[in-house]
């Protein structure tokens, strides 16, 4: 509401300062001399409407979008408004202009209305014009974007109120008087044309709309450049020299910007599919990523790989073929766009030749025109129809050779060199998810397991604390879910010599089963120990990880978060190495700060790097303030739909309810998790300290 009110009241301004700017006009106050002190301030009542204009527009949301398409369409409705106003203001007053003198003059009415019609127009047009192309620069912006387009505006003002006081016209010339508002010009134009560079959103642009922008540009350029001397030139030098000389600018500013993106899209089409492919096989290649990480059924998988390489290569066929070493044969096990015939073919060796060289050479075959003998010894009686034909062996990082991937095409001469290196990249993130997938059947049996992950439970049950401290003035409660059976979530209270502090610590081991449980008792014997002699969290986390890392596995390592609650100073003095944040809900501010000093994990590094870059901060606790200590088991909790529970999720529970108990906060808290992920299972433990202060 009060924004509206804003706009509505600057709008009011703007037409009443235009109102005084026509009465100028109409005492013809342009004709009573240079120096007149009267006609001084109705060139300074038009920079101050140019600025007026210039706010307004900026609280219109339609010049405030970041949006390319939205900034483009706005610009091009602009030019053609103008075109469609003008020609009718000038077909209603018919406007003369006396144009032996600069500026031009006029001793009829209606030339002076429509003088001062043009002018109010051409400042809203061109004001819009510089909002919308400021939009566009400001796209993927460099180091002096910003620079360049004030120091433009500003000179342009300045010229502007040059050219006004000195009656000048803007010529270039260069002699008497000239010579100022036309350098300030000059100037203008550089820092504009520097702008008018800035022109990255086009190398974003799809193929389909480099060319349908390239060329309606050509068609807006023919527009832009006629533009000023259509409906600009005379009218507004007329009624304001700065009027005149801002819109002027503006005009050049715009064609210049307009002029380099035609190049530019010119220059860029003939590399426009490559761009595009380039960025198809990157997407391709992030989603094939992703899927592995949580994907471990292989016919899904395979099925993904299949749809992918006709997505991005084009092509009209792909299937992928697993080795079975004990039958030494080869088995379909994902197929696109391939008849059930011809696949009861490949099961029966149709390719059982081609197979073999590709199982003895191990690297990719490419088939770019097959010959008919090929085509009779490989493909005969396929319902298919197959002229070009790539196949990619899949192999393991330990040479492991899985199977064969394959892609072919109707048309000869179907695949270049990026396709052969795109379907080898496929290959290999198969290979990877194919042999973790091997890995893992090899490495756990089910029966060690279930023994194995019960021993560890009981240990880690015994690590964790079997009792909360009690804390003066504070409320404390904890909680531990386990994503398995067992898991590396780790928590402590190490009681200080000061028994007005107590130690907090909070801990996520890599790994599950027992070498992580056996890690965490390590840990804590470690922490508890050292924690009797150093006083600051950072000098117990560097000692930490001084000590483990002789003792970790390099695959191994472990986040940890050491923090110090003082009750008498209701201070909180803490580290992390490599832990989640720590939220802070601040009763005063009712508001919800994570607080996330630097540091990483402890055996990533012996100690230089790692003492280096840990952080301690102390955060002061205010009655009602609500700090929460987790791992990433509650942040990352994940739904059927992969989607994460997210850190704003917790903070808004904890706002929710942070005037309550910590045993209600808690409650709340974990049952918002539950029902988010639904029927989905944990994917990592869980583990959760509320600590509030009380009074």
């Amino acid at each position: 509401m009060r924004k509206q009110l804003t706009k509505h009241l600057l709008l009011v301004i703007i037409l009443g300062a235009s109102g005084l700017s026509f009465l100028f006009d109409l005492i013809g106050l342009k004709n009573l001399g240079v120096f007149n002190f009267l006609g001084y301030v109705h060139e300074g009542l038009s920079v101050f409407i140019i600025w007026l204009i210039y706010i307004y527009l900026k609280t219109l949301n339609i010049f405030n979008i970041k949006n390319v398409q939205h900034n483009l369409k706005i610009i091009v409705l602009n030019l053609l408004s103008v075109y469609a106003v003008i020609s009718l203001l000038k077909f209603i007053f018919k406007p003369e202009f006396v144009t032996i003198d600069f500026p031009p003059q006029t001793d009829d009415l209606q030339t002076t209305v429509y003088s001062n019609f043009v002018s109010m127009i051409g400042l809203f047009s061109m004001v819009g014009f510089i909002l919308n192309l400021r939009n566009l620069i400001f796209y993927k912006q460099k180091k002096r974007t910003k620079l360049y387009f004030y120091a433009s505006m500003f000179f342009l003002i300045l010229t502007a109120i040059l050219t006004s006081v000195l009656k000048s016209p803007l010529d270039l010339s260069f002699r008497g008087v000239s010579v100022y508002n036309n350098f300030t010009f000059v100037i203008t134009l550089i820092f504009l044309f520097l702008l008018s560079l800035r022109n990255s959103w086009i190398t974003y642009l799809t193929r389909k709309e480099k060319f349908y922008y390239t060329f309606f540009a050509f068609m807006f350029l023919w527009g832009v450049s006629y533009l000023f001397d259509f409906a600009y030139e005379l009218p507004v030098a007329y009624h304001s020299l700065v009027h005149a000389v801002f819109i002027n600018g503006s005009w050049f500013f715009l064609f210049f910007y307009t002029l380099t993106c035609s190049i530019y899209l010119l220059l860029q089409l003939p590399t426009a599919r490559i761009f595009e492919r380039k960025m198809q096989e990157v997407k391709s290649l992030q989603n094939l990523t992703r899927a592995i990480s949580v994907e471990l059924d292989t016919s899904r998988l395979t099925s993904l790989i299949t749809n992918l390489i006709i997505e991005v290569t084009d092509s009209h066929v792909s299937w992928i073929e697993l080795y079975q070493p004990a039958a030494d044969s080869f088995h379909v096990v994902a197929t696109k766009n391939l008849s059930v015939q011809d696949v009861t073919k490949l099961e029966r060796g149709a390719l059982q030749k081609l197979s073999g060289q590709i199982l003895k050479e191990r690297k990719s075959l490419v088939l770019n025109e097959l010959t008919s003998d090929q085509k009779k010894t490989y493909f005969h009686g396929f319902r298919t129809k197959i002229a070009s034909l790539v196949v990619t062996p899949i192999i393991g990082v330990n040479d492991q050779f899985f199977g064969l991937l394959y892609a072919a095409k109707s048309t000869s001469f179907g695949f270049d060199p990026d396709d052969v290196n795109l379907l080898e990249a496929f290959a290999n993130q198969v290979a990877i998810a194919l042999e973790n997938a091997d890995l893992l059947q090899k490495s756990f049996e089910r029966e060690r397991l279930e023994q194995e992950l019960k021993i560890a439970r009981e240990v880690q049950l015994r690590l964790l604390p079997q009792t909360r401290p009690s804390l003066a003035g504070y409320q404390l409660t904890t909680e531990t879910i386990a994503a398995y059976e067992v898991g590396g979530d780790y928590f402590d209270f190490i009681p200080r010599h000061d028994q007005n502090q107590m130690g907090i610590v909070i801990g996520d081991v890599s790994g599950k089963g027992t070498s992580a449980a056996f890690y965490m008792a390590e840990v804590k014997g470690i922490i508890q120990s050292v924690a009797q002699q150093l006083h600051s969290p950072y000098d117990i986390l560097c000692h930490t990880n001084k000590v483990l890392s002789e003792s970790l596995e390099k695959k191994s390592f472990i986040t940890l978060a050491f923090a110090v609650l003082d009750f008498k100073a209701h201070a909180l003095t803490f580290a992390r190495a490599g832990h989640c944040p720590i939220f802070h809900y601040k009763a005063q501010s009712k508001q919800v700060v994570y607080h996330q000093p630097e540091g990483i994990a402890v055996g990533l590094d012996p100690g230089p790097i790692f003492n280096k870059i840990l952080e301690e901060q102390i955060v002061s606790l205010e009655k009602g303030d609500v700090v929460v200590f987790y791992t990433d088991g509650l942040s990352e909790a994940m739904n059927v739909k992969l989607e994460e529970y997210t850190e704003n999720r917790m903070a808004h529970i904890l706002k929710q309810y942070a005037d309550q108990s910590v045993e209600t906060i808690k409650k709340h808290l974990i049952s918002d998790v539950f029902e988010f992920i639904g029927e989905h299972h944990l994917h990592d433990d869980l583990t959760l300290i509320i600590l509030k202060r009380m009074e």
